[in-house]
């Protein structure tokens, strides 16, 4: 199985989805950190706001449930594929693969 992932592996992905999840229900009930989660945080000084390239799909899409059929998109980060299944998800959704493009990978 040729399964593609930018992150360590799936089990990895999980706990950080998963610590990730239950930040995000204590921030929404409590509506701060806990104080032991700020105790053992690392500081940042100097801090600016930055953005990351994050790996995605490129391509034309048909039946997309917002984006309708249009003939090139992006899509949300990738999270994971198998293209021996023809299959990728993304951060929001999954993704049937069809014909790869002859495109080189842009490094």
């Amino acid at each position: 199985m040729a399964i593609v992932a930018p992150f360590k592996n799936l089990a990895f992905l999980e706990d950080q989805l998963t610590a990730l999840t239950l930040d995000i229900r204590n921030l929404r009930v409590i509506g701060k950190p806990h104080l032991s989660d700020l105790e053992a945080a690392p500081i940042l000084e100097g801090w600016a706001l930055g953005e990351l390239v994050a790996p995605c799909l490129l391509g034309a899409v048909i039946g997309h449930p917002l984006l309708g059929s249009r003939p090139h998109i992006h899509t949300s980060q990738l999270v994971v594929m198998d293209t021996d299944l023809g299959w990728a998800r993304t951060w929001s959704r999954f993704y049937r693969l069809g014909e790869r493009s002859g495109i080189p990978r842009r490094h």
